[in-house]
């Protein structure tokens, strides 16, 4: 199953699909009933492309090539937006926390969605 952050998923077990199109600017939820490889075709994103956010949660996808650090206090993975940033988690359950000057989270990583 893939889902999108508005909850529209895709379902090919099931023949169903209700996602319109693939978003380059949204990062996608993926539940797998075993381990998988997968491989992407097309055209490299920039890595430092736009990504345009919206008031409250956005899920959204990590272009570049190389780790980013998502350490306090300098929160370098999202240091251009801090001034608008609450919170942010990954996968895992790991968050950063500006306003706490928190963070236990990984470097951000290549492939991975963020929260």
């Amino acid at each position: 199953m893939l889902k999108d952050s508005r909850g529209r998923f895709w379902r090919p077990d099931r023949g169903f699909n209700n996602i319109p199109c693939w978003s380059l600017t949204e990062g996608y939820q993926v539940r797998l009933r075993a381990d998988a490889a997968v491989s992407w075709q097309g055209d490299p994103i920039d890595p430092q492309a736009d990504i345009p956010l919206e008031r409250g949660w956005n899920l959204i996808p990590y272009y570049p090539d190389y780790n980013l650090s998502a350490d306090s206090p300098d929160f370098t993975a999202l240091s251009p937006i801090l001034d608008h940033l609450l919170i942010a988690k990954n996968d895992a359950g790991n968050f950063m926390l500006p306003s706490q000057h928190f963070s236990n989270m990984p470097p951000w990583t290549t492939g991975k969605g963020y929260q």
